[in-house]
């Protein structure tokens, strides 16, 4: 390689690429995607670690070894997560919306802040204590918020 010190990150689709005609052509184009160079998968995020544990799975299964990262993303708001949500094609436990949906009603955006926070820490505990190889964080420019999840993570117990 030309620059050692750099790698090469792709994307992965735990819940399938929208656009994908099926899981089996999405997972070929995620393998083409690392026998041309690629060194690692950030996946695309997802609210379900069920949904990850399954890709990795099928990931392995047809010889991809390279590091799977999860990617998640904390719940800031109601409406950006409906908005991320409907242009990515990843989905939402029914059960969590109803509560951000509560949240947000009774106490307002900060109670979806809180919960949503709150769901993260839990997710990346969940994965990290699982064996993920780390986690990638979407932030959407709330570096703030995602420093202080992450220095309650790693200064807390599991």
């Amino acid at each position: 390689k030309r620059y050692p010190q750099m790698g090469i990150g792709v994307a992965g689709y735990p819940e399938g690429h929208p656009e994908a005609a099926c899981p089996e052509k999405d997972l070929e184009a995620l393998k083409f995607k690392l026998d041309q160079g690629g060194d690692f998968v950030v996946t695309q995020l997802f609210f379900e670690n069920a949904y990850y544990w399954e890709f990795v799975h099928r990931a392995r299964a047809i010889g991809i070894t390279r590091p799977i990262i999860p990617g998640v993303m904390p719940i800031f708001s109601l409406r950006v997560i409906k908005k991320v949500l409907s242009l990515c094609g990843a989905t939402i436990p029914a059960e969590l919306l109803k509560k951000l949906e509560q949240a947000q009603e009774k106490d307002g955006p900060e109670a979806v802040q809180a919960l949503g926070i709150d769901y993260a820490r839990r997710q990346i505990r969940e994965l990290l204590d699982a064996g993920a190889p780390g986690v990638h964080l979407y932030t959407l420019n709330r570096d703030d918020a995602c420093l202080e999840l992450l220095e309650d993570i790693f200064q807390s117990p599991s």
